[in-house]
């Protein structure tokens, strides 16, 4: 589970403009089925799974910083 919350209060300069484009996150020994973002399915063409370097990498997700994320990987 990854929960991404915002920090703008600490961070004047993120605004509804900032958003994160790519996520990777290192150590994943277990290639995901479905990845759950905010209770919905994220596409599958969005994200893809390293088993060499165990590496699970989310691209185009256009994520506002000044909002909560939560991915559940399953």
């Amino acid at each position: 589970r990854l929960i991404i919350e915002p920090w703008t209060y600490q961070y004047p300069d993120m605004t509804d403009q900032v958003k994160f484009e790519e996520i990777s996150i290192f150590g994943v020994t277990k290639a995901p089925t479905r990845i759950v973002w905010n209770g919905q399915d994220l596409a599958t063409a969005k994200w893809s799974y390293d088993a060499n370097k165990n590496v699970l990498k989310m691209i185009n997700l256009a994520l506002n910083v000044s909002k909560s994320h939560r991915f559940v990987l399953l």
